[in-house]
């Protein structure tokens, strides 16, 4: 029988630019293979599924006052994971983030300041002690079966997990558009030996490197 157990990470967050009504951050997700503050460890060889599952997660932002407890119902619902990739090298899930205003926090993007966070929520089959315990002297645990189902951003005050996750700069995202939307564009009935023309719809992510 699995038993899933609900777990959270939180790590900080740098930004260097945003947009006028979104914002789009490339970054650190998670370390592998090195304990948190919290007494965690999560496996390298859990690192491919772990990127793919937190792709299109939902972004949440603030966490309750005292317990740190995630607040993820739509009205805190402020955005969503674009790309999630692993890392096996530097053992880490980087990818890009991106974050909008809401009706209840009409202006975040324009107060996320450098030494925010992210938390990472989900759920995992199982805990593995390892007998070590980490600088905080904390039993370390490794974490089995991790399976994200949102992340967060957390303002300065809440406590991190993972301070070596963080994001390293802005993404600029530029679109282009033929003017057939829809595929295949019309062509004059005279004009039989030429074929209808099949556009492709383009959507270029370019990264702004420190």
């Amino acid at each position: 029988m699995e038993i899933f157990y609900n777990f959270e990470l939180t790590v900080p967050l740098e930004i260097e630019e945003t947009l006028s009504d979104r914002i789009l951050l490339k970054g650190t997700f998670l370390k592998l293979s090195q304990p948190t503050a919290n007494g965690r460890e999560y496996l390298v060889e859990e690192g491919e599924q772990i990127a793919s599952s937190l792709v299109n997660q939902p972004l949440y932002f603030g966490a309750e006052t005292g317990t740190n407890k995630h607040l993820v119902d739509e009205q805190h619902k402020i955005g969503r994971v674009k790309e999630a990739i692993f890392d096996a090298g530097k053992k880490i899930i980087h990818g890009v983030v991106e974050v909008w205003n809401n009706s209840l926090f009409p202006d975040l993007i324009q107060k996320v300041k450098t030494g925010w966070g992210f938390s990472i929520r989900g759920k995992v089959k199982a805990f593995q002690p390892t007998g070590r315990l980490n600088s905080l002297g904390r039993a370390v645990m490794k974490v089995i079966g991790m399976e994200p189902t949102s992340i967060s951003l957390l303002d300065p005050s809440v406590k991190r997990g993972q301070q070596e996750a963080r994001v390293e700069g802005a993404v600029e995202e530029t679109m282009s558009f033929d003017p057939c939307p829809w595929g295949i564009c019309e062509v004059e009935i005279n004009n039989i030996e030429s074929p209808p023309r099949r556009i492709i719809r383009r959507r270029t992510l370019t990264i702004i490197e420190e």
